[in-house]
């Protein structure tokens, strides 16, 4: 089942204030964190296993019986009654030009240009996408499951495969740095600094881990969740790794996401959902109202607001 929740891929990292001086290089958020509370909203048959905000803010939730379709934030949700929703909606990423790209397990690669409200096909119709990410020059590189990575241009009919480098091809996880420096988390971190082309395993303090999400936190650093392995960080572009997992209760983690004021949230499989306010040096449990602790996707929304997809539904976090 894990395998189908790992699909968790952040395209965008969210940028928070800089904080820079010694005394706050430990404790570097400038607005301290407030309780919070889950509001469940819904879709409880489902195993959420991906979501995702629309430029016009619809929300989107990607589940083991197709695609949601909200307009009010969660609020409501309408099944989007199209081939997309034929099997699990895995993954999403945006694309230039007000497109989205979903990913599917077995279906390959889907297209939106009206913020999700129609879908079409875009290749690769056979894969079981596990991740999906695209650079400022439009180029988009899909994670597979057992099956590589593979490169686009801005044709999506047009697919290469790059392999070279991998000692596995299962990807739950993407993350551009820049147009040439690309992560890919699988069996531990490879990291590419060539768009691509080839690849270089990244594991020193890591270990042979799988890695299910990977984000970029506010001072550059990547930040890893692994499965029992907990959290880790490398300052150095992956080079080294350093675990981080003081007050994690659980570290089988599947899913992270970061704020706008650079509170990483670590979702586990099974122990609910962790936060931490100094880059990981400490974590401290955020359960509050949640009644599942399996949870597959965490997600920011434009607004700051905090989102959980879990086995059996989706949860919102309110500020007590």
């Amino acid at each position: 089942m894990k395998n189908i929740l790992a699909a968790s891929i952040i395209c965008l990292s969210l940028i928070s204030a800089n904080c820079t001086s010694e005394e706050n290089k430990n404790n570097p958020v400038s607005v301290p964190p407030k309780d919070i509370v889950w509001v469940p909203l819904g879709l409880d048959s489902c195993n959420i296993s991906s979501i995702f905000f629309t430029s016009n803010g619809n929300m989107l939730a990607g589940t083991n019986y197709g695609l949601f379709f909200s307009s009010d934030k969660g609020q409501n949700w309408k099944l989007i009654n199209q081939e997309i929703s034929e099997g699990t909606v895995t993954s999403f990423c945006s694309y230039p030009g007000n497109n989205i790209l979903a990913g599917s397990a077995g279906k390959g690669i889907y297209v939106s240009s009206d913020n999700g409200i129609n879908w079409y096909i875009g290749g690769l119709k056979s894969l079981y996408i596990t991740s999906i990410a695209v650079n400022s020059q439009g180029a988009i590189f899909v994670g597979t499951r057992g099956s590589g990575i593979y490169i686009s241009g801005k044709n999506f009919n047009e697919w290469s495969l790059v392999n070279t480098g991998f000692n596995n091809l299962t990807f739950p996880s993407l993350l551009i740095v820049s147009d040439n420096i690309i992560f890919a988390g699988g069996t531990g971190v490879y990291r590419s600094d060539d768009n691509g082309n080839s690849w270089s395993l990244k594991n020193k303090g890591l270990g042979n881990w799988p890695v299910y999400s990977l984000i970029l936190d506010n001072e550059g650093n990547i930040d890893a969740a692994t499965d029992i392995g907990g959290f880790f960080r490398s300052t150095d572009n992956g080079e080294t790794w350093t675990q981080l997992n003081a007050g994690l209760i659980s570290t089988e983690l599947i899913t992270l996401a970061i704020n706008k004021y650079d509170h990483i949230f670590a979702g586990s499989w099974g122990g609910g959902i962790f936060r931490t306010t100094n880059y990981g040096v400490s974590w401290s449990e955020v359960d509050s109202g949640l009644t599942i602790k399996h949870i597959s996707s965490l997600a920011v929304s434009p607004e700051n607001l905090l989102f959980a997809g879990t086995f059996k539904g989706i949860f919102k976090a309110v500020e007590k």
